[in-house]
């Protein structure tokens, strides 16, 4: 448990960094990579598209 969590950290800081520090972006993507993986997790990715378009108009409008 303990090495999957120090994976996790590390992608973390490989996102981090890939998104120049920017806390916004670093959370956009992990809003995005929960919400696929909420809808794979379910078998059924219908709606995706839909979630993904709306999360991105948060984005853009906060």
């Amino acid at each position: 448990m303990k090495k999957h969590n120090g994976l996790i950290k590390k992608e973390e800081e490989i996102l981090l960094s890939a998104c120049e520090n920017d806390k916004n972006q670093f959370n956009l993507i992990q809003d995005l990579l929960k919400l696929e993986k909420s809808k794979t997790i379910m078998m059924k990715r219908r709606g995706l598209m839909e979630d993904i378009e709306n999360r991105y108009k948060q984005f853009i409008s906060a």
